[in-house]
């Protein structure tokens, strides 16, 4: 499984950085939204990184 970092974002300032084991892309992608949204207010987006690639950014002004 590949590893994907994950950061969280206040403004253009990363203030957090995860590492996880995802299947794919669309599993980092998935993970990425869950964990925005379980942050509540704390932050303003997530990014899901594969090495050099990134592969998605959540803002939270895009969730419901």
């Amino acid at each position: 499984m590949p590893s994907y970092r994950f950061y969280l974002i206040v403004g253009s300032m990363i203030m957090e950085r995860e590492e996880t084991l995802c299947a794919d892309d669309r599993e980092a992608h998935d993970r990425a939204d869950r964990r925005l949204r379980e942050t509540g207010a704390r932050y303003d987006a997530i990014e899901a990184w594969d090495g050099v690639r990134r592969v998605c950014r959540i803002e939270r002004s895009i969730i419901p």
